[in-house]
């Protein structure tokens, strides 16, 4: 991206190019809270299926039909192997946004242009 194109923006909003800059790196910050808190969410949401995945196989075991438990697991497995997917998508992003929020700040500006 050139200066000319992050010049652009900062007149389009009014304020200077630098400014731009380090609104889009303090905002790196908040993409690396709100990425965390994704992570920690779908980490409990996998490790809850596999542990009701185990009850619904003991209750089975015991000739039990859990038919509306077995539903629930496999609605949540879909729903974690939807979220698992979409964090292995974004993690060059969530990887950047926490180790180098100078780049993801380039980045993101370069996204908003196109």
């Amino acid at each position: 991206m050139s200066d000319e194109t992050l010049k652009m923006i900062a007149d389009r909003l009014g304020v200077t190019a630098e400014k731009v800059f380090d609104v889009m790196v303090k905002q790196a910050y908040v993409a690396r809270v709100s990425d965390a808190i994704a992570v920690v969410l779908i980490v409990a949401l996998v490790l809850f299926n596999v542990w009701l995945l185990k009850y619904t196989l003991r209750k089975m075991a015991t000739d039990e039909w859990p038919g509306e438990i077995l539903v629930v697991n496999i609605i949540l497995f879909v729903f974690a192997i939807f979220a698992v997917g979409m964090v292995l998508v974004s993690i060059q992003m969530i990887v950047t946004a926490w180790l180098n929020p100078e780049a993801w700040a380039l980045i993101r500006i370069t996204e908003m242009i196109k």
